[in-house]
């Protein structure tokens, strides 16, 4: 073969060489969702999405319904508890804004890998994620996978998902972003200040068990007003004042696991009643349930007192409802009655039943003791 016809076929076959990677390259772009980039993941979500009315959410942990009612978005399988609205609402937001930039794998061996796995897998990290109108039509399903950081310059980040009835995940513009348990939906329910209580009272059923006050001058050093006769002998002692605080802690930041509707019947077992001092009365019912301990909680206030209005805006979360409470507080309203008073003469100590709150849980006002320096 001559030279020139070895330089010929040379040529030829770079050419076809740059034609078939041409031919490659452009379906791979396309393969890719390059000509989606930056399209809407879910149209029907323009606009305020004015009919969405259901959101059905599957996440490691729990799961979730909400309804809309009232204006306000409600756990419907948690005695239509309302949740917090600024939750759901940035939820409907992310997801509406959520824009596609790169098509990934289809394989479902994969999906684990970008956190796209079906959501009732086991040992799954994803979280499924469907909104729904008022007539039940789906408007967006998808399931939320892990954030990325090849996009995480740009203004919305980016993140993994995989919508529903599509069999690829996608890399997206935008984030969704979920609370990590139930609590985080509930909220703080509850929140007084420590230094605002001026009354503990304990009772057994009807029975008043003990009870407690801070002077009227301002003290704030609680003093022993009544214990029942069946517990001490009148005169014999005095209230142990760090004892009592612990269990006024039980009001100062209520932040719950779960809740369900409360049941009517409250007269029986053992209540916690806390007065404060612009006349706020917050009473609460702790039943143990083998390792969990719920309370209800019954909140008004004297008509015009200066608690009215703050009573009015707890009752609205809580009367209604029974809410599961974590050890550290749930503990301070378990507070045996033996330990709310103690010999005279004998200095204050902290209940058994308490552990150390946490930082930031004494609420509005109240110093944490800060021990010495060595």
């Amino acid at each position: 073969m001559s030279i020139r016809a070895i330089v010929l076929l040379a040529c030829m076959t770079l050419v076809a060489s740059v034609a078939a990677f041409w031919s490659w390259s452009s379906g791979q772009r396309v393969s890719d969702g390059f000509e989606e980039r930056g399209r809407p993941v879910f149209t029907s979500l323009s606009g305020e999405a004015a009919g969405l009315d259901r959101i059905e959410i599957t996440r490691p942990g729990y799961e979730l319904t909400l309804q809309r009612k009232g204006g306000r978005w409600i756990a419907s399988e948690h005695g239509d508890y309302p949740v917090a609205d600024e939750l759901a609402n940035r939820l409907i937001s992310e997801v509406a804004s959520l824009r596609r930039w790169e098509a990934k794998t289809e394989r479902p061996a994969f999906f684990p890998l970008l956190g796209v796995e079906d959501s009732t897998a086991a040992d799954a990290a994803s979280s499924h994620v469907s909104l729904r109108d008022d007539a039940g039509a789906v408007l967006a399903d998808l399931i939320v996978g892990r954030q990325s950081a090849s996009i995480g310059a740009r203004a919305g980040g980016g993140s993994f998902i995989r919508v529903a009835d599509e069999p690829r995940a996608w890399l997206v513009e935008g984030v969704v972003t979920l609370p990590d348990d139930l609590g985080g939906w509930i909220g703080t329910v509850m929140r007084i200040p420590a230094t605002q209580v001026r009354r503990v009272s304990l009772y057994d059923g009807d029975k008043l068990l003990v009870d407690a006050s801070k002077p009227a001058d301002g003290g704030i050093a609680y003093a022993l007003d009544f214990v029942a006769a069946d517990l001490a002998a009148p005169g014999s002692v005095v209230a142990n004042d760090e004892a009592i605080k612990s269990m006024a802690r039980g009001v100062v930041s209520v932040a719950a696991l779960d809740v369900r509707a409360a049941t009517k019947e409250r007269t029986a077992g053992r209540r916690v009643v806390f007065e404060t001092v612009d006349g706020l009365q917050v009473t609460a019912w702790p039943e143990q349930q083998g390792d969990e301990t719920w309370v209800t909680f019954d909140v008004q206030a004297m008509p015009g007192s200066a608690g009215a209005e703050m009573a009015e805006a707890i009752a609205s979360r809580t009367n209604e409802w029974a809410f599961l409470l974590d050890s550290s507080r749930s503990a301070p309203f378990l507070v045996p009655a033996a330990e709310l008073f103690q010999p005279a003469g004998t200095a204050s100590s902290p209940p058994s039943a308490v552990p150390s709150l946490p930082p930031g849980l004494m609420g509005p006002g109240v110093m944490p003791v800060i021990p010495a320096l060595p």
